[in-house]
Protein backbone atom coordinates (compact mmCIF):
# COMPACT_ATOMS: atom_id res chain seq x y z
CA UNK A 1 0.00 0.00 0.00
CA UNK A 2 1.23 2.96 -0.87
CA UNK A 3 1.50 6.00 1.68
CA UNK A 4 2.33 9.48 0.30
CA UNK A 5 4.00 11.66 3.06
CA UNK A 6 3.60 15.51 2.82
CA UNK A 7 6.25 16.92 2.06
CA UNK A 8 8.64 17.04 -1.34
CA UNK A 9 11.03 19.97 -0.07
CA UNK A 10 11.78 21.21 3.45
CA UNK A 11 14.31 23.09 5.13
CA UNK A 12 14.96 23.16 9.07
CA UNK A 13 17.61 25.21 11.20
CA UNK A 14 18.65 25.25 14.31
CA UNK A 15 20.56 27.84 16.29
CA UNK A 16 20.90 29.97 19.79
CA UNK A 17 18.72 33.00 20.12
CA UNK A 18 20.62 35.95 22.17
CA UNK A 19 19.62 34.18 25.10
CA UNK A 20 21.47 31.23 24.52
CA UNK A 21 18.59 29.22 23.80
CA UNK A 22 17.59 26.80 20.83
CA UNK A 23 14.95 28.07 18.30
CA UNK A 24 14.23 26.71 15.67
CA UNK A 25 12.55 27.81 11.80
CA UNK A 26 11.24 25.73 9.20
CA UNK A 27 9.33 22.30 9.44
CA UNK A 28 10.37 20.08 12.98
CA UNK A 29 8.60 17.57 11.78
CA UNK A 30 8.99 16.48 8.09
CA UNK A 31 7.82 13.88 6.01
CA UNK A 32 9.52 13.67 2.51
CA UNK A 33 8.34 11.11 -0.05
CA UNK A 34 6.78 8.31 -0.16
CA UNK A 35 6.60 4.55 1.86
CA UNK A 36 5.13 1.31 0.75
CA UNK A 37 3.73 -1.06 3.15
CA UNK A 38 2.10 -5.16 2.58
CA UNK A 39 2.92 -8.34 3.12
CA UNK A 40 5.55 -8.28 0.12
CA UNK A 41 7.02 -5.15 0.86
CA UNK A 42 10.24 -4.51 2.70
CA UNK A 43 10.90 -2.97 6.49
CA UNK A 44 11.38 0.99 5.03
CA UNK A 45 10.24 0.18 1.60
CA UNK A 46 10.04 3.43 -0.42
CA UNK A 47 12.14 6.55 -1.73
CA UNK A 48 11.49 8.46 2.30
CA UNK A 49 13.58 10.78 4.46
CA UNK A 50 12.51 12.00 8.05
CA UNK A 51 12.93 14.06 10.44
CA UNK A 52 11.69 15.52 14.20
CA UNK A 53 13.04 18.65 16.92
CA UNK A 54 11.81 18.61 19.79
CA UNK A 55 13.41 21.43 20.88
CA UNK A 56 15.96 19.41 22.57
CA UNK A 57 17.00 16.45 20.35
CA UNK A 58 17.02 16.45 16.38
CA UNK A 59 16.52 13.02 14.76
CA UNK A 60 16.81 12.12 11.17
CA UNK A 61 16.49 8.87 9.50
CA UNK A 62 16.28 8.05 5.61
CA UNK A 63 15.76 4.76 3.39
CA UNK A 64 18.25 2.02 2.71
CA UNK A 65 19.48 3.58 -0.84
CA UNK A 66 19.33 7.66 -0.12
CA UNK A 67 17.70 9.28 -3.24
CA UNK A 68 15.83 11.15 -1.72
CA UNK A 69 18.38 14.00 -1.06
CA UNK A 70 18.40 15.74 2.15
CA UNK A 71 21.80 17.68 2.97
CA UNK A 72 22.97 18.84 6.20
CA UNK A 73 25.96 21.77 8.01
CA UNK A 74 26.97 22.86 11.17
CA UNK A 75 25.26 26.70 11.12
CA UNK A 76 27.58 28.13 14.40
CA UNK A 77 27.08 25.85 17.07
CA UNK A 78 23.85 24.49 15.50
CA UNK A 79 22.33 22.44 12.56
CA UNK A 80 20.56 22.80 9.56
CA UNK A 81 19.35 20.17 6.95
CA UNK A 82 17.38 20.69 4.00
CA UNK A 83 16.58 19.53 0.42
CA UNK A 84 18.33 22.16 -0.94
CA UNK A 85 21.92 22.61 0.26
CA UNK A 86 21.74 26.40 -1.17
CA UNK A 87 19.40 27.14 1.49
CA UNK A 88 21.61 25.59 4.30
CA UNK A 89 24.10 28.70 2.82
CA UNK A 90 21.77 31.02 2.72
CA UNK A 91 21.11 30.00 6.14
CA UNK A 92 24.47 30.71 7.04
CA UNK A 93 26.61 27.39 6.47
CA UNK A 94 29.92 28.40 4.53
CA UNK A 95 30.19 28.93 0.87
CA UNK A 96 33.64 28.38 0.43
CA UNK A 97 33.98 25.20 -2.06
CA UNK A 98 35.00 21.91 -1.79
CA UNK A 99 38.10 21.72 -4.28
CA UNK A 100 38.61 18.02 -4.10
CA UNK A 101 34.80 17.61 -4.94
CA UNK A 102 34.90 20.20 -7.34
CA UNK A 103 38.06 18.34 -9.46
CA UNK A 104 36.00 15.61 -9.89
CA UNK A 105 33.07 17.29 -11.05
CA UNK A 106 34.64 19.05 -13.72
CA UNK A 107 35.73 15.99 -14.91
CA UNK A 108 32.58 13.49 -14.71
CA UNK A 109 29.82 15.59 -13.94
CA UNK A 110 28.33 14.63 -11.04
CA UNK A 111 29.59 14.33 -7.45
CA UNK A 112 30.95 10.72 -5.91
CA UNK A 113 29.90 9.63 -1.93
CA UNK A 114 28.57 12.35 -0.11
CA UNK A 115 29.99 15.45 -1.56
CA UNK A 116 28.73 18.41 -2.67
CA UNK A 117 30.35 21.73 -3.97
CA UNK A 118 30.64 23.76 -0.44
CA UNK A 119 32.56 22.27 2.06
CA UNK A 120 30.56 22.95 4.93
CA UNK A 121 27.41 20.93 3.50
CA UNK A 122 27.19 17.24 2.87
CA UNK A 123 24.78 14.62 1.92
CA UNK A 124 23.31 12.33 4.40
CA UNK A 125 24.51 8.94 3.35
CA UNK A 126 21.98 5.64 2.31
CA UNK A 127 20.41 4.08 5.32
CA UNK A 128 21.59 6.37 8.10
CA UNK A 129 19.91 7.73 11.85
CA UNK A 130 21.42 10.91 13.01
CA UNK A 131 20.86 12.36 16.56
CA UNK A 132 21.88 15.96 17.24
CA UNK A 133 21.38 17.45 20.54
CA UNK A 134 23.36 20.61 22.33
CA UNK A 135 25.68 21.26 19.77
CA UNK A 136 26.71 17.71 19.28
CA UNK A 137 25.32 15.06 16.73
CA UNK A 138 26.54 11.37 15.64
CA UNK A 139 25.73 9.89 12.42
CA UNK A 140 24.80 5.65 12.25
CA UNK A 141 24.35 4.02 9.31
CA UNK A 142 21.81 0.76 9.08
CA UNK A 143 21.39 -0.39 5.90
CA UNK A 144 21.80 -3.47 4.48
CA UNK A 145 25.10 -4.53 3.19
CA UNK A 146 26.07 -5.15 -0.40
CA UNK A 147 25.52 -9.00 -0.75
CA UNK A 148 29.34 -10.12 -1.80
CA UNK A 149 28.39 -13.56 -3.25
CA UNK A 150 27.25 -13.97 -6.80
CA UNK A 151 23.51 -14.96 -7.16
CA UNK A 152 22.98 -18.79 -7.87
CA UNK A 153 20.10 -18.36 -10.31
CA UNK A 154 20.16 -19.27 -14.13
CA UNK A 155 20.21 -16.37 -16.52
CA UNK A 156 16.72 -17.69 -17.66
CA UNK A 157 15.53 -18.15 -13.87
CA UNK A 158 17.16 -14.34 -12.98
CA UNK A 159 14.80 -13.50 -16.37
CA UNK A 160 11.72 -14.89 -15.44
CA UNK A 161 12.06 -13.17 -11.58
CA UNK A 162 13.03 -10.06 -12.97
CA UNK A 163 9.45 -10.04 -14.68
CA UNK A 164 7.25 -11.45 -11.45
CA UNK A 165 8.92 -9.25 -8.86
CA UNK A 166 8.84 -5.88 -11.08
CA UNK A 167 4.92 -6.59 -11.63
CA UNK A 168 5.04 -7.55 -7.83
CA UNK A 169 6.45 -4.11 -7.01
CA UNK A 170 4.53 -1.87 -8.90
CA UNK A 171 1.06 -3.33 -7.60
CA UNK A 172 2.24 -2.82 -4.21
CA UNK A 173 2.97 0.86 -5.51
CA UNK A 174 -0.55 1.53 -6.72
CA UNK A 175 -1.61 5.27 -5.91
CA UNK A 176 -5.57 5.39 -5.04
CA UNK A 177 -7.98 6.03 -7.66
CA UNK A 178 -8.60 8.82 -6.51
CA UNK A 179 -5.20 10.58 -7.54
CA UNK A 180 -4.24 11.36 -11.43
CA UNK A 181 -1.50 9.70 -12.66
CA UNK A 182 0.56 10.20 -15.40
CA UNK A 183 3.93 8.06 -16.89
CA UNK A 184 6.22 9.46 -18.61
CA UNK A 185 7.50 7.04 -21.70
CA UNK A 186 10.38 7.21 -24.05
CA UNK A 187 11.82 4.52 -26.58
CA UNK A 188 13.86 2.87 -23.87
CA UNK A 189 13.10 0.26 -21.62
CA UNK A 190 12.82 1.55 -18.50
CA UNK A 191 9.35 3.50 -18.46
CA UNK A 192 7.94 0.95 -20.84
CA UNK A 193 8.13 -1.59 -17.95
CA UNK A 194 6.67 0.63 -15.98
CA UNK A 195 3.77 1.55 -18.51
CA UNK A 196 3.01 -2.58 -18.78
CA UNK A 197 2.86 -3.16 -15.40
CA UNK A 198 0.61 -0.44 -14.98
CA UNK A 199 -1.94 -2.20 -17.65
CA UNK A 200 -1.42 -5.29 -16.58
CA UNK A 201 -2.32 -4.08 -13.41
CA UNK A 202 -5.45 -2.84 -14.53
CA UNK A 203 -4.30 1.28 -13.57
CA UNK A 204 -4.08 2.84 -16.66
CA UNK A 205 -2.50 6.47 -16.43
CA UNK A 206 -4.59 9.54 -17.14
CA UNK A 207 -1.77 10.27 -19.51
CA UNK A 208 1.21 9.50 -21.21
CA UNK A 209 3.89 12.11 -22.21
CA UNK A 210 7.07 12.02 -24.07
CA UNK A 211 9.20 15.18 -24.08
CA UNK A 212 10.67 16.34 -27.44
CA UNK A 213 14.77 14.46 -27.72
CA UNK A 214 16.99 17.51 -27.74
CA UNK A 215 19.37 17.94 -30.80
CA UNK A 216 20.99 16.49 -32.34
CA UNK A 217 19.46 13.49 -31.26
CA UNK A 218 15.96 12.62 -33.42
CA UNK A 219 12.86 12.46 -32.12
CA UNK A 220 12.46 8.68 -31.75
CA UNK A 221 11.24 8.58 -28.21
CA UNK A 222 8.27 10.61 -29.58
CA UNK A 223 7.59 8.22 -32.71
CA UNK A 224 7.93 5.32 -30.51
CA UNK A 225 5.90 6.52 -27.14
CA UNK A 226 3.32 7.75 -29.92
CA UNK A 227 3.10 4.08 -31.68
CA UNK A 228 2.76 2.13 -28.10
CA UNK A 229 0.06 4.93 -26.61
CA UNK A 230 -1.94 4.25 -29.57
CA UNK A 231 -1.80 0.52 -29.80
CA UNK A 232 -2.86 0.47 -26.12
CA UNK A 233 -5.25 3.34 -26.55
CA UNK A 234 -3.55 5.45 -24.42
CA UNK A 235 -3.94 9.93 -24.10
CA UNK A 236 -0.53 10.56 -25.01
CA UNK A 237 1.04 14.33 -24.46
CA UNK A 238 4.22 15.40 -26.71
CA UNK A 239 5.99 18.02 -24.60
CA UNK A 240 7.60 20.12 -26.80
CA UNK A 241 11.70 21.91 -25.70
CA UNK A 242 12.30 24.93 -24.07
CA UNK A 243 12.58 28.15 -26.28
CA UNK A 244 14.86 29.71 -23.82
CA UNK A 245 17.35 26.66 -22.50
CA UNK A 246 19.55 29.07 -20.94
CA UNK A 247 16.73 30.10 -17.94
CA UNK A 248 16.35 26.55 -17.69
CA UNK A 249 19.76 25.35 -17.02
CA UNK A 250 19.65 27.98 -13.97
CA UNK A 251 16.93 26.89 -12.32
CA UNK A 252 17.71 23.23 -12.83
CA UNK A 253 21.43 24.40 -10.80
CA UNK A 254 19.23 25.84 -7.96
CA UNK A 255 16.76 22.56 -7.96
CA UNK A 256 19.62 20.43 -7.67
CA UNK A 257 21.99 22.48 -5.53
CA UNK A 258 24.16 22.83 -8.70
CA UNK A 259 25.32 18.87 -8.31
CA UNK A 260 24.47 18.14 -12.11
CA UNK A 261 25.49 19.10 -14.92
CA UNK A 262 22.31 17.85 -16.70
CA UNK A 263 18.63 17.72 -16.65
CA UNK A 264 17.99 21.44 -17.81
CA UNK A 265 15.55 19.58 -21.00
CA UNK A 266 13.54 18.24 -18.07
CA UNK A 267 12.07 21.69 -16.93
CA UNK A 268 9.39 21.58 -19.72
CA UNK A 269 8.21 18.01 -18.68
CA UNK A 270 8.47 19.05 -14.91
CA UNK A 271 6.45 22.37 -15.39
CA UNK A 272 3.64 20.46 -16.99
CA UNK A 273 3.15 18.06 -14.62
CA UNK A 274 3.14 20.64 -11.90
CA UNK A 275 0.46 23.03 -13.75
CA UNK A 276 -1.75 19.73 -15.27
CA UNK A 277 -1.97 19.38 -11.39
CA UNK A 278 -0.77 15.31 -11.19
CA UNK A 279 -0.83 13.60 -7.97
CA UNK A 280 1.60 10.98 -8.79
CA UNK A 281 4.24 10.28 -11.85
CA UNK A 282 6.47 7.41 -12.19
CA UNK A 283 10.29 7.19 -12.86
CA UNK A 284 12.23 4.41 -14.61
CA UNK A 285 15.75 5.90 -12.40
CA UNK A 286 17.90 2.56 -12.02
CA UNK A 287 16.37 0.14 -14.38
CA UNK A 288 19.18 0.31 -16.64
CA UNK A 289 22.06 0.05 -14.33
CA UNK A 290 21.86 -3.46 -13.45
CA UNK A 291 19.52 -5.13 -16.10
CA UNK A 292 20.82 -3.64 -19.47
CA UNK A 293 24.31 -3.79 -18.53
CA UNK A 294 25.16 -0.20 -19.07
CA UNK A 295 28.05 0.18 -16.72
CA UNK A 296 29.77 -3.36 -17.47
CA UNK A 297 32.66 -3.24 -18.63
CA UNK A 298 35.46 -5.88 -18.91
CA UNK A 299 38.11 -4.35 -18.30
CA UNK A 300 36.21 -2.01 -15.71
CA UNK A 301 35.63 -5.14 -14.34
CA UNK A 302 39.29 -6.41 -14.02
CA UNK A 303 41.13 -2.93 -12.80
CA UNK A 304 38.43 -3.46 -9.95
CA UNK A 305 38.98 -6.82 -8.73
CA UNK A 306 42.97 -6.47 -9.32
CA UNK A 307 42.85 -2.94 -6.86
CA UNK A 308 43.74 -0.76 -9.64
CA UNK A 309 41.96 2.04 -9.22
CA UNK A 310 44.04 5.03 -9.98
CA UNK A 311 44.00 3.64 -13.51
CA UNK A 312 40.31 2.95 -13.51
CA UNK A 313 40.11 6.71 -12.58
CA UNK A 314 41.93 7.89 -15.06
CA UNK A 315 39.57 5.81 -17.57
CA UNK A 316 36.50 7.51 -15.30
CA UNK A 317 37.65 11.30 -15.60
CA UNK A 318 38.50 10.69 -19.59
CA UNK A 319 41.06 12.74 -21.18
CA UNK A 320 41.17 16.66 -19.96
CA UNK A 321 39.82 17.80 -23.35
CA UNK A 322 38.92 21.81 -23.19
CA UNK A 323 39.56 21.52 -19.46
CA UNK A 324 42.68 22.76 -19.62
CA UNK A 325 41.94 26.10 -22.27
CA UNK A 326 38.37 26.97 -20.58
CA UNK A 327 39.41 27.63 -16.85
CA UNK A 328 41.93 29.73 -15.96
CA UNK A 329 45.44 28.81 -14.65
CA UNK A 330 45.37 29.45 -11.26
CA UNK A 331 41.53 27.30 -11.40
CA UNK A 332 43.07 24.37 -13.23
CA UNK A 333 45.58 24.30 -10.64
CA UNK A 334 43.26 24.80 -7.98
CA UNK A 335 41.11 21.73 -9.17
CA UNK A 336 43.79 19.94 -10.75
CA UNK A 337 43.27 16.08 -12.13
CA UNK A 338 45.49 14.59 -9.19
CA UNK A 339 43.12 16.28 -6.59
CA UNK A 340 40.21 14.43 -8.97
CA UNK A 341 41.98 11.17 -8.74
CA UNK A 342 42.86 11.11 -5.08
CA UNK A 343 39.28 11.39 -4.72
CA UNK A 344 37.68 9.03 -6.63
CA UNK A 345 40.06 6.47 -5.85
CA UNK A 346 38.58 6.48 -1.91
CA UNK A 347 35.45 5.90 -3.59
CA UNK A 348 36.10 3.09 -5.70
CA UNK A 349 37.65 1.37 -2.95
CA UNK A 350 34.27 1.10 -1.18
CA UNK A 351 33.05 -1.42 -4.05
CA UNK A 352 36.09 -3.28 -4.86
CA UNK A 353 35.21 -6.36 -3.09
CA UNK A 354 31.96 -7.03 -5.18
CA UNK A 355 30.67 -9.57 -7.29
CA UNK A 356 29.48 -6.69 -9.95
CA UNK A 357 31.64 -3.36 -8.08
CA UNK A 358 30.81 -1.43 -11.36
CA UNK A 359 26.87 -1.14 -10.80
CA UNK A 360 26.90 -0.52 -7.39
CA UNK A 361 29.60 2.15 -8.18
CA UNK A 362 27.40 3.87 -10.48
CA UNK A 363 24.16 3.21 -8.70
CA UNK A 364 25.66 4.99 -5.22
CA UNK A 365 27.16 7.70 -7.58
CA UNK A 366 25.93 8.63 -10.56
CA UNK A 367 21.88 7.18 -9.92
CA UNK A 368 21.91 8.72 -6.80
CA UNK A 369 24.17 11.84 -7.14
CA UNK A 370 22.85 12.98 -10.03
CA UNK A 371 20.20 10.64 -11.76
CA UNK A 372 17.91 11.14 -8.92
CA UNK A 373 17.62 14.65 -8.73
CA UNK A 374 15.44 14.75 -11.72
CA UNK A 375 12.79 12.58 -10.22
CA UNK A 376 13.73 13.82 -6.26
CA UNK A 377 14.54 17.41 -7.19
CA UNK A 378 13.24 18.67 -10.43
CA UNK A 379 10.40 16.70 -11.77
CA UNK A 380 8.78 16.23 -7.69
CA UNK A 381 7.84 20.39 -7.46
CA UNK A 382 3.90 19.03 -6.66
CA UNK A 383 3.58 15.52 -7.82
CA UNK A 384 5.07 12.68 -5.60
CA UNK A 385 7.54 10.33 -8.08
CA UNK A 386 7.11 6.56 -7.57
CA UNK A 387 10.52 4.39 -8.62
CA UNK A 388 9.57 0.88 -9.04
CA UNK A 389 13.28 -0.50 -9.87
CA UNK A 390 14.53 0.71 -5.86
CA UNK A 391 12.46 -1.91 -4.77
CA UNK A 392 14.13 -3.88 -2.85
CA UNK A 393 13.67 -7.21 -3.55
CA UNK A 394 14.27 -6.35 -7.18
CA UNK A 395 17.22 -4.50 -6.04
CA UNK A 396 18.50 -7.63 -3.69
CA UNK A 397 17.64 -9.76 -6.97
CA UNK A 398 19.71 -8.24 -9.31
CA UNK A 399 22.58 -6.66 -7.37
CA UNK A 400 24.28 -10.00 -7.21
CA UNK A 401 23.99 -11.49 -10.06
CA UNK A 402 26.87 -12.66 -12.28
CA UNK A 403 28.39 -9.87 -14.49
CA UNK A 404 27.96 -12.38 -18.05
CA UNK A 405 24.27 -12.10 -17.19
CA UNK A 406 24.45 -8.54 -18.82
CA UNK A 407 26.78 -8.60 -21.54
CA UNK A 408 24.73 -7.95 -24.96
CA UNK A 409 22.15 -5.23 -22.90
CA UNK A 410 19.10 -7.80 -23.83
CA UNK A 411 18.33 -9.09 -20.12
CA UNK A 412 15.87 -6.12 -19.58
CA UNK A 413 14.67 -6.34 -22.97
CA UNK A 414 13.86 -10.51 -22.59
CA UNK A 415 12.11 -9.73 -19.38
CA UNK A 416 9.92 -7.12 -20.58
CA UNK A 417 8.74 -9.15 -24.04
CA UNK A 418 8.41 -12.73 -21.78
CA UNK A 419 6.26 -11.23 -19.08
CA UNK A 420 3.81 -9.00 -21.12
CA UNK A 421 3.16 -11.13 -24.14
CA UNK A 422 0.03 -9.49 -24.61
CA UNK A 423 1.01 -5.80 -25.15
CA UNK A 424 2.61 -4.24 -28.12
CA UNK A 425 6.24 -5.47 -29.33
CA UNK A 426 7.85 -2.50 -30.14
CA UNK A 427 11.80 -1.93 -30.94
CA UNK A 428 13.90 -0.91 -28.04
CA UNK A 429 16.03 2.69 -28.62
CA UNK A 430 18.09 3.05 -25.80
CA UNK A 431 19.78 6.23 -27.29
CA UNK A 432 20.22 7.13 -30.86
CA UNK A 433 22.48 9.91 -32.01
CA UNK A 434 21.82 12.07 -35.14
CA UNK A 435 22.45 15.23 -36.69
CA UNK A 436 18.95 17.07 -35.75
CA UNK A 437 19.95 20.41 -35.37
CA UNK A 438 18.27 23.01 -33.41
CA UNK A 439 16.09 26.04 -34.12
CA UNK A 440 18.37 29.00 -34.74
CA UNK A 441 16.46 31.26 -32.56
CA UNK A 442 17.18 28.52 -29.26
CA UNK A 443 20.65 29.01 -30.23
CA UNK A 444 20.85 32.66 -30.25
CA UNK A 445 19.22 33.61 -27.23
CA UNK A 446 21.09 30.73 -25.59
CA UNK A 447 24.69 31.97 -27.31
CA UNK A 448 23.38 35.67 -26.00
CA UNK A 449 22.55 35.00 -22.72
CA UNK A 450 25.73 32.67 -22.18
CA UNK A 451 27.97 35.22 -23.40
CA UNK A 452 26.64 37.85 -21.53
CA UNK A 453 26.14 36.20 -18.16
CA UNK A 454 30.22 35.11 -18.38
CA UNK A 455 30.68 39.19 -19.15
CA UNK A 456 29.39 40.40 -16.06
CA UNK A 457 30.90 37.87 -14.11
CA UNK A 458 34.36 38.64 -15.19
CA UNK A 459 33.93 42.31 -13.82
CA UNK A 460 35.32 40.21 -10.73
CA UNK A 461 38.17 37.41 -10.98
CA UNK A 462 36.50 34.05 -12.91
CA UNK A 463 37.40 30.33 -13.17
CA UNK A 464 36.21 30.33 -16.78
CA UNK A 465 38.68 31.93 -19.80
CA UNK A 466 36.36 34.68 -21.56
CA UNK A 467 38.80 34.44 -24.14
CA UNK A 468 38.09 30.27 -25.08
CA UNK A 469 33.99 30.92 -24.56
CA UNK A 470 33.43 33.85 -26.18
CA UNK A 471 34.66 33.49 -29.44
CA UNK A 472 32.97 29.78 -29.52
CA UNK A 473 29.71 31.84 -28.37
CA UNK A 474 30.28 33.66 -31.82
CA UNK A 475 30.89 30.56 -33.69
CA UNK A 476 27.54 29.23 -32.16
CA UNK A 477 25.81 32.22 -33.03
CA UNK A 478 26.69 31.50 -36.79
CA UNK A 479 26.78 27.85 -37.69
CA UNK A 480 24.58 26.49 -36.70
CA UNK A 481 25.47 22.77 -37.04
CA UNK A 482 27.59 23.66 -33.96
CA UNK A 483 25.52 25.77 -31.75
CA UNK A 484 23.42 23.08 -31.38
CA UNK A 485 26.11 21.37 -29.33
CA UNK A 486 26.76 24.23 -27.51
CA UNK A 487 24.12 23.50 -24.14
CA UNK A 488 25.61 20.03 -23.65
CA UNK A 489 29.29 20.93 -24.85
CA UNK A 490 29.16 23.93 -22.40
CA UNK A 491 27.33 22.43 -19.76
CA UNK A 492 29.78 22.37 -16.99
CA UNK A 493 31.11 25.91 -18.06
CA UNK A 494 27.94 26.93 -17.31
CA UNK A 495 27.02 25.29 -13.85
CA UNK A 496 30.56 26.62 -13.00
CA UNK A 497 29.54 30.61 -13.74
CA UNK A 498 26.37 30.35 -11.70
CA UNK A 499 28.23 28.36 -8.62
CA UNK A 500 30.88 31.68 -8.69
CA UNK A 501 28.33 33.57 -8.98
CA UNK A 502 26.70 32.30 -6.21
CA UNK A 503 29.15 31.98 -4.08
CA UNK A 504 30.13 35.14 -4.40
CA UNK A 505 27.11 37.09 -3.67
CA UNK A 506 27.18 34.47 -0.45
CA UNK A 507 24.06 33.02 -0.05
CA UNK A 508 21.69 35.87 -1.09
CA UNK A 509 20.19 34.44 -4.66
CA UNK A 510 16.66 33.73 -4.59
CA UNK A 511 15.51 29.76 -4.02
CA UNK A 512 13.67 29.25 -7.91
CA UNK A 513 9.87 28.56 -6.86
CA UNK A 514 8.07 25.09 -6.31
CA UNK A 515 4.96 25.93 -6.86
Amino acid sequence: MLQKHPHLHATLIIRRDAQGNWQSEGEAHARLGYRVSGTQASPGEGVWAEWDWDGQTLTFENERFGFYSVFYARIGDGIGLSTSATELVRAGASANLDDAAIAVFLRMGYYVGDDTPFQAVRLLPPGCRLTWAGGEFRIEQHAPPIPTTASTLSRDEAVRQYGVIFQEAVEQMLPSEEDRMCVPLSAGRDSRHILYALVRAGRRPDMVLTGMSPPPRPSTDAEVASEITSRLQLPHSIIELSDNRFDDELTKDILTSFCADEHGQMLPIANFIRDNQFDVSWDGIAGDIFSCGVYNDTKMLDQFRNRQFTDLSSWLLDAEGYLPSYLCSDAYQRWNRDLATERLNRELELYCDLPNPAAPFFFYNRVRRELALSPFGIMNQRTQILAPYLWHRLFDMLINLPFEYFKGREFHSEAIDQFYTELPHVRYVSTETGNVQERFDRIRRFARRMGRYSLQNSRSQSCIRNSFLLPRLGKAYLNRSYGTEVPVLFSRILVMLHLERYVSEQGTIRAAPRA
